[in-house]
């Protein structure tokens, strides 16, 4: 009977495709909490924190971002990570696409960022898509891009994007941990992050506006 079952509930897994498990940083629910996070830049629509965790010399940021865009398509924006070098010019993404893709809510992307003062790296990571919030954590797969393999591998990458809704407002909040290793200055790092990704948030935006125009 215990053999059945075990059967049983392993089929299940499979075809729900829960088998495929995301292993999340022990950080990941101190990245997700909302103490602890510093104001760096508050305007109108836009606010800028960062926070250290134990995990990366580099501090985490969050950014918000009140738009009046669709949640729904900013979803499918985040989601579609193959297309990011055009709807997130911000971002520095070069090249991006898909390892595999398990099912309508998990898939294994990659993408390589290329962002001045720092060498080129590739990112790999398995997103993991929910109601209103999608994950990445940095994959172990062994899995190279030939025309990359000399790319430098980030020690430390995970996060999200989260899209809040009320009946006055939508926010669409960024959260990420990033360690990119190599030689640059943690302190250059965290400033040039300050930078690109509250404008990648406005590529976001802007793209989703665009949607049904």
């Amino acid at each position: 009977m215990k053999v059945k079952f075990i059967f049983f509930l392993t089929l299940f897994l499979v075809q729900t495709g829960l088998s495929q498990i995301v292993n999340y940083p022990t950080d990941w629910d101190d990245l997700h909490h909302n103490s602890g996070w510093t104001i760096v830049t508050q305007k109108e629509r836009l606010c800028v924190y960062k926070k250290k965790l134990k995990v990366s010399p580099v501090p985490a940021i969050k950014v918000e971002l009140n738009t009046r865009a669709n949640p729904s398509d900013l979803m499918e924006i985040i989601w579609a990570v193959d297309k990011y070098p055009v709807n997130l010019p911000s971002a520095h993404s070069t090249d991006a696409g898909f390892i595999e893709r398990f099912d309508s809510n998990h898939q294994l992307a990659w993408q390589v960022i290329d962002i001045p003062f720092l060498s080129p790296r590739m990112y790999q990571f398995n997103h993991q898509r929910n109601l209103n919030k999608i994950d990445w954590v940095k994959s172990t797969n062994k899995h190279i891009i030939q025309n990359y393999k000399d790319l430098i591998v980030p020690a430390v990458n995970f996060g999200s994007w989260e899209v809040k809704t009320s009946e006055e407002e939508t926010t669409l909040i960024y959260r990420a941990c990033t360690d990119p290793a190599g030689s640059v200055p943690s302190w250059l790092v965290d400033r040039v992050s300050m930078w690109y990704i509250p404008q990648m948030l406005l590529d976001l935006e802007n793209t989703a506006l665009q949607v049904d125009k």
